[in-house]
C-alpha cells in the first residue's frame, strides 16, 4: 500500500521575512509566473485517492488565487504616465518628475503600483539580459508616525544594508544612495504615503528626507496613497512644489452606466476567464454557459427593495431579499436578457464567481432623495451618514478630477445615480451642480447656506446644505424666514409677521416681471437704503413716528429679550434682515423699473416725484436738512443711471473633499460682537447691516475710490457734496464717450 506525499518546489515558496519590501521578495514577485494545473477528466479523478483529490483541488486553488493581473484601465493609465515620465527623467540633473496615484481604499492602488514595477524590471530584463546585479525598481512603505531615519531604514531595508542601532542618518541615506547608484535604480515606488501628514513636524520631516532622496537618486518616484489630495499632503510651501512636480492619477472603482463602461467590464471579465482554468466536467453548469452576469449592483439577485415607511428599520425582515430570484416580468430580467444577447452576439462567456469580486459603484440600500437646491456634497454627506460609510471615500467614487486640471472634483451624474439608483435628469433637476448645461452661477449666492427646518426635516442623514437662488429669503409653504447666509441658526417662525411672508411673494412677482439681475439690484440697493435710515444719528423732530419704530417692534418678535441671562441669545444679523424686507420689498419696485430710474435721473421736479414717492413707503427725508448726507439723494445722483449691479463673487462647483467645512472663524468672531454690541446698546442696527457681506456688492458699486476701512465705503455711499457731482459728472461723460461708436477716417 502506498502512501502519497505531496511535493512541493522550494523555489516557489517566499521564506516569510523577506516581503515585498526587500529585493528578495520583490524579485520573486517579478520572477513569479503561475502554472495551470492540468485538468483531470472525470475518470482520471476517480481513480484518485482522497489525499491525491484533496492535493488536486488545492493546486488549483493555489492557481486561481494567484491569477495574473488583469491590465485595468487605472493600471494602463499608470502604467503609460510612468513609463514616460521614466524616459524624461533620463537625463534630468533635478526636479525630476513624478506620479501619485490616489484613490479610495479598495480601488487597487498597490496592485497598480506593483505592477508598473514588475512591467519596467522586466523591459529592463529584456534590455540587459547579462547583468544579473541591475535592480532597476524599489519598492518600500511609509510606515505610521514615520520619522526621517525610518523612511530612511526602509529603503536601507529592502537593499539588504544592516546598520548599528547608534548609525546616524547621514551614513544611512549615504549608503543607499551609493548601493542605488550601483545597481542602477531609476524607478522607486513608495506605497501607503498617506502616513505622511505635513501638519506634524515628524510628517514634514519626513517628506523632505523624501525629497531628498528624489534629487540624489536618478529615478522617477511613484506614490500611492488614500485621498492624499484631502489629506494635506498638497497644502503649503510643501505641498505645493509636491503638486507642481507630480502627476496624480486618480484610482476609481469600475463604472457601469455608459457603454464603453460596459465594454471595458465585459473586457475585463473575458480577460479573467481566459487565465482560469475550465471547470471539472461534473461541476459544470450547462444552463449558466453562456450567461453573461452583469455587475453587482445591476443583478436582481443583488438588488434591495424599495424603501416604504413600514421598513425603514434596519432590522425589519423585509428590508432586503438578498437571494429572492425575481417575478419573470421584473426589469432586472430584461436588463440581464440583453447581457444575454450581447453576449451572444460578441461570442464572450464570462464567470459569475469572479464577476462579484470586483470593485464597482453599487446601489445603495436606502438613496433617499436629495433636497431641492442641494449641493451635492451634502447629498452624499447624508447618504455616507444613513449607511455608515466613510463620506471620503463615498465622495471619490462619485467624483472625479475637474477638467481645467486643479485639485477640486466634481460629480460625475452618472456614477451618483448609479448609486442612488435614481435618474441622472432627476437628480440635476434637484442639485443644480448637476446640470448640463451648467446655470449662470450668479443667479445663486456664492455661498451654500442652510433653509428651512421644517423642510429639512423630511430628508434624513444630517444638515442640508442648499445653494439658494438670491431672491429666496422666506419659506412660504411654513411661514418661516430664512434670509442671507450667516450664523447656523433654526430658521424663525413668521407666523406673528404675515407681512414679512407677504413681502416674499411680492418679490416673486418682481422677479417675473424684471428678471433676476434688476430684481438682485433692486432688493439689495432697497435693503442698503433702509439700512442707512436706521442707522442716523439724528432724526427730525417732527417726526415723532417713522419706519425705523415699526422694524424696531418686530425685532421684538424675531430676537426675544431673555430676562434671566438678560440677553438676546436668537440674535443673529440675518433676523436684522427680516425686519427690513416688507419696506425694502416696497421700495424695490421703484428702482428695478427703468421709468422711476430716469425720473430719479431727472430734473428737479422729476426727482421731487421720485423722492416723494419713495415718503409714500418709508419715512423720507430721514435726516434733518441741515445735516449731510443722505443715502437715497446719493443713488439717485450717482447709482440711478448705472446698470443693476451683479455679484462680486459667484458659487464655484466642486470641492477636494466630501466633507463639508464649518463655520469660518472670522464669520464667527463678527457674529460675536455684533451679538454683544446689540445685548448692551440695541442700537445701530443699521450699521450692523451695513457691514455685512450680503450688501457688498452695492456698496461697492463704484471702485474708486478705494478706502482703507469699511466705514469709509459707507460714508461714501451716502455723499451728495459738490465734489461728488463733479466725480459723478466726469465719471458719466466717460461713460458715454465709451459707448458712442468710433468712426476711422478711410484714405
Amino acid at each position: 500500500m502506498s502512501t502519497f506525499s505531496p511535493v512541493t518546489d522550494p523555489a516557489s515558496q517566499v521564506p516569510p521575512d523577506n516581503p515585498l519590501t526587500t529585493k528578495e521578495g520583490w524579485h520573486h514577485f517579478v520572477g513569479h509566473e503561475p502554472v495551470p494545473p492540468r485538468l483531470l477528466t472525470a475518470g482520471e479523478r476517480a481513480a484518485l485517492i482522497p489525499q491525491e483529490q484533496i492535493h488536486v483541488d488545492e493546486r488549483r486553488r493555489e492557481y486561481h488565487a494567484a491569477l495574473p493581473m488583469v491590465n485595468t484601465p487605472v493600471i494602463r493609465k499608470v502604467t503609460a504616465t510612468s513609463r514616460l515620465l521614466i524616459q524624461l527623467n533620463r537625463n534630468q540633473i533635478s526636479a525630476r518628475r513624478g506620479v501619485i496615484l490616489s484613490g479610495a481604499s479598495g480601488t487597487g492602488k498597490t496592485t497598480a503600483l506593483t505592477q508598473l514595477g514588475r512591467a519596467h524590471e522586466l523591459a529592463v530584463r529584456k534590455r540587459h539580459p547579462h547583468d544579473r546585479n541591475r535592480l532597476p525598481v524599489v519598492y518600500v512603505t511609509v510606515p505610521p508616525a514615520a520619522t526621517p531615519k525610518m523612511l530612511a531604514m526602509e529603503f536601507a531595508r529592502f537593499f539588504g544594508l544592516a546598520f548599528p542601532s547608534r548609525a546616524n542618518i547621514t551614513d544611512v541615506v549615504d549608503a543607499v544612495c551609493a548601493t542605488a547608484a550601483h545597481v542602477h535604480v531609476d524607478l522607486v515606488l513608495v506605497d501607503e504615503i498617506h502616513n505622511l501628514t505635513l501638519t506634524t513636524r515628524s510628517g514634514a520631516e519626513a517628506s523632505d528626507q523624501l525629497k531628498y532622496f528624489a534629487e540624489r537618486l536618478p529615478a522617477t518616484f511613484a506614490y500611492a496613497g488614500m485621498d492624499v489630495e484631502s489629506n494635506g499632503l498638497f497644502a503649503g510651501t510643501r505641498g505645493r512644489q509636491i503638486a507642481g512636480r507630480f502627476v496624480v492619477a486618480p484610482a476609481i472603482p469600475f463604472a457601469h452606466v455608459t457603454a464603453e463602461d460596459q465594454e471595458t467590464w465585459r473586457a475585463l471579465v473575458g480577460t479573467l476567464e481566459s487565465h482560469a482554468p475550465a471547470a471539472q466536467p461534473h461541476l459544470r453548469h450547462t444552463d449558466r454557459s453562456e450567461r453573461v452576469p452583469l455587475p453587482p449592483h445591476r443583478r436582481h439577485d443583488r438588488q434591495p427593495l424599495p424603501a416604504r415607511p413600514r421598513r425603514r428599520r434596519p432590522r425589519h425582515p423585509g428590508r432586503e431579499r438578498t437571494h429572492h430570484r425575481g417575478p419573470p416580468g421584473d426589469r432586472p430580467r430584461r436588463l440581464r436578457g440583453r447581457a444575454v444577447r450581447e453576449a451572444h452576439r460578441t461570442r464572450q462567456t464570462f464567470c459569475p464567481a469572479e464577476a462579484r469580486g470586483l470593485m464597482l459603484i453599487r446601489r445603495l440600500p436606502d438613496p433617499v432623495p436629495p433636497a431641492r437646491h442641494e449641493i451635492p456634497a451634502s447629498y452624499i454627506s447624508r447618504l455616507a451618514t444613513l449607511h455608515g460609510l466613510d463620506i471620503n471615500d463615498l465622495w471619490t467614487q462619485v467624483t472625479e478630477r475637474e477638467k481645467s486640471g486643479g485639485m477640486r472634483r466634481v460629480v460625475v451624474p452618472e456614477r451618483l445615480a448609479a448609486l442612488t439608483g435614481r435618474t441622472a435628469h432627476a437628480l440635476a433637476g434637484a442639485m443644480p451642480e448637476l446640470r448640463s448645461p451648467p446655470p449662470d452661477w450668479a443667479m445663486f449666492r456664492h455661498q451654500p447656506q442652510t433653509g428651512c427646518h421644517r423642510c429639512d426635516a423630511r430628508h434624513p442623514g444630517g444638515k442640508v446644505t442648499r445653494l439658494l437662488p438670491h431672491h429666496r429669503y422666506v419659506c412660504v409653504r411654513h411661514r418661516t424666514w430664512i434670509g442671507p447666509p450667516d450664523i447656523d441658526h433654526p430658521a424663525v417662525d413668521l407666523t406673528r409677521l404675515p407681512e414679512i411672508v407677504d413681502a416674499q411673494r411680492k418679490h416673486l412677482r418682481l422677479l417675473s416681471r424684471y428678471g433676476w439681475a434688476a430684481t438682485y439690484d433692486a432688493v439689495l440697493s432697497a435693503l442698503m437704503l433702509c439700512a442707512h435710515i436706521w442707522s442716523v444719528d439724528g432724526r427730525p423732530s417732527s417726526a415723532v413716528f417713522g419706519t425705523w419704530d415699526t422694524w424696531e417692534d418686530r425685532i421684538d418678535l424675531l430676537i426675544p429679550f431673555n430676562r434671566e441671562t438678560r440677553t438676546h441669545p436668537s440674535y443673529s444679523t440675518s433676523r436684522l434682515f427680516a425686519a427690513i424686507y416688507p419696506e425694502a420689498v416696497a421700495m424695490a419696485p421703484l428702482i428695478a423699473s427703468p421709468h422711476w430710474r430716469q425720473l430719479a435721473d431727472g430734473t428737479e421736479a422729476e426727482q421731487a416725484r421720485f423722492f416723494a414717492e419713495i415718503g409714500d413707503r418709508v419715512t423720507y427725508p430721514y435726516k434733518p436738512v441741515d445735516r449731510r448726507g443722505d443715502a437715497i439723494a446719493h443713488w439717485s445722483l450717482a447709482d440711478s443711471w448705472r446698470p443693476p449691479s451683479r455679484p462680486l463673487t459667484t458659487y464655484t462647483p466642486g470641492r477636494m473633499r466630501g466633507t463639508l467645512p464649518g463655520l469660518a472663524a472670522n464669520r464667527l468672531a463678527r457674529h460675536e460682537k455684533s451679538a454683544t454690541w446689540f445685548n448692551r446698546t440695541r442700537r445701530e442696527q443699521g450699521r450692523a447691516l451695513l457691514f455685512h457681506g450680503h450688501l457688498k456688492s452695492v456698496l461697492l458699486r463704484d471702485p474708486d475710490p478705494q478706502y482703507e476701512k469699511w466705514e469709509g465705503t459707507i460714508w461714501h455711499s451716502t455723499r451728495t457734496d459738490d465734489l461728488m457731482r463733479e466725480e459723478v459728472a466726469k465719471k458719466r461723460r466717460a461713460s458715454e464717450a465709451a459707448t458712442l461708436p468710433h468712426y476711422s477716417s478711410g484714405s
